[in-house]
């Protein structure tokens, strides 16, 4: 059972921004991860009761979180359709019971590193694909039409580039934090290219938010003693690739030209491909109930582009207490991973195991998105 679990777990975290595979329809796919997310937390949670492991995190991470989140929400709940209301609570129960899953899963003692060490594999894989779709045309795949990506290269795995780019940053510091710590030249070599990939497919896509994500985390954990020689390589590399693909790169990064629009023309809104400009309708929007907020879905920038700014759009959604507690728990998050950062760079990791609390914290990486 144990086997299974690990399994399943590991495939369902590499495989979390994935939105298509070939031959299979987006609704399958989804079928398929639910299952596998349901199946392995249903046996995780039977486990911790039979034991007397059963329990939570403690603080914002626990229960506590989860009721705050809920009672900060419950303008935009109210306000909102029934369809909207369900997808908003989805989304919060299924994150908290992921972090509690894995929560429980380290004390009941699997290998934690080891099951994020195949996942970043998996999504590190996926990677390698969509980089040689656009260097060689192989593999030759195209998405459902709904995602309309025409190309591999165009949006990855993803339904759009900007979630499929920032779904593959959570697995950059897995990998990197590899690099530093494996003693093993192999060990060491084969997370690095698979965190480069990860970087050259966030290129290729042109997802901007997870490749400042990534190149923030390349930063950060290779400027470690042992890592910078690392980090160097990684900086060549990437020089050479955007300089090798330079009008393509300023194209997919909405840099360049994309609307025919003359350089001398082009306004901060254009590129941000009218985000700018959307983002502060909404706030405009978002200070006519502060309070309360205008409900889930209330606000569109246009008939088909939802609010790209997270804390815009809670803020239009549910009001300004929701945005609020979301800070308390970056800030938290925040110095938590700073604190255990620091243990976990002092501490050995070669007895497989690692402080629960940087587990922990690492899976809210997202959050920023």
């Amino acid at each position: 059972m144990n086997r299974m679990i690990f399994f399943l777990m590991s495939v369902f975290m590499g495989i979390g921004p994935v939105y298509w595979v070939p031959g299979m329809s987006a609704s399958m796919l989804a079928m398929i991860k639910f299952i596998m997310f349901g199946t392995a937390t249903a046996g995780i949670w039977y486990q911790a009761i039979i034991t007397n492991r059963f329990a939570f995190p403690k603080g914002i991470f626990g229960p506590l979180g989860y009721v705050l989140l809920i009672l900060f929400s419950i303008g935009g709940i109210l306000q909102a359709t029934l369809f909207e209301m369900a997808y908003a609570l989805k989304n919060y129960s299924q994150s908290f019971i992921m972090l509690w899953t894995i929560f429980m899963a380290y004390h009941l003692g699997y290998d934690l590193l080891k099951m994020f060490r195949v996942s970043a594999a998996i999504l590190g894989t996926l990677c390698v694909l969509v980089v040689s779709s656009y260097y060689t045309g192989f593999p030759g795949w195209s998405g459902p039409s709904e995602f309309i990506a025409p190309h591999l290269w165009v949006s990855g795995f993803g339904a759009m580039r900007t979630g499929w780019s920032n779904g593959c940053a959570f697995f950059t510091p897995l990998l990197l934090g590899l690099v530093i710590h494996n003693r093993n030249l192999l060990y060491k070599l084969v997370p690095l290219f698979l965190a480069g990939m990860i970087i050259m497919n966030q290129l290729v896509v042109g997802g901007r938010n997870g490749l400042l994500a990534s190149l923030i985390a390349s930063i950060v954990l290779l400027s470690q003693r042992g890592g910078r020689k690392y980090l160097l390589l990684i900086a060549l590399v990437g020089v050479y690739f955007a300089a090798s693909n330079v009008d393509f790169l300023l194209l997919q990064l909405r840099i360049g030209d994309q609307q025919n629009i003359p350089g001398s023309e082009r306004t901060l809104d254009d590129i941000s491909a009218g985000r700018l400009e959307g983002g502060m309708h909404a706030f405009e929007y978002a200070l006519n109930n502060l309070w309360y907020g205008h409900g889930f879905g209330a606000f569109k920038i246009s008939a088909t582009t939802q609010i790209h700014n997270l804390w815009i759009r809670l803020l239009v959604e549910c009001g300004i207490l929701l945005p609020l507690t979301f800070l308390v728990m970056i800030l938290k998050l925040l110095y938590r991973s700073y604190v255990s950062f620091k243990v976990y760079l002092k501490a050995s990791i070669r007895v497989g195991k690692v402080d629960p609390e940087l587990i922990l914290e690492a899976t809210k990486h997202r959050v920023f998105f």
